[in-house]
């Protein structure tokens, strides 16, 4: 790590992967299983899938969950939209 508190800091490149062919087209951050760790979310135009990296705290990710949406997926957002509390995703074709 370097020059932490100058603005200037060096964190290890975390590589993973949406699932094969699935060209990620949106990615948000957000704590979706509300363990306290952010978690990635991708939207997968050519697959039709929504991918879920769930976060292990230490900069690297458990495996990959997707999950079909149908059409071809471009742009995601995660709100709580029905207000019980828990993130929802939403995606727009």
């Amino acid at each position: 790590m370097g020059s932490v508190g100058r603005g200037i800091a060096a964190l290890p490149l975390a590589g993973f992967s949406a699932g094969p062919d699935s060209f990620p087209t949106a990615l948000a951050v957000a704590d979706l299983d509300r363990d306290g760790r952010l978690d990635v979310v991708t939207a997968n135009s050519l697959a039709g899938t929504v991918t879920v990296l769930p976060g292990e705290g230490s900069g690297s990710f458990a495996d990959e969950v997707s999950t079909v949406v149908g059409g071809g997926p471009y742009t995601l957002a995660v709100a709580d939209v029905n207000g019980d509390g828990k993130p929802d995703i939403l995606t727009a074709d």
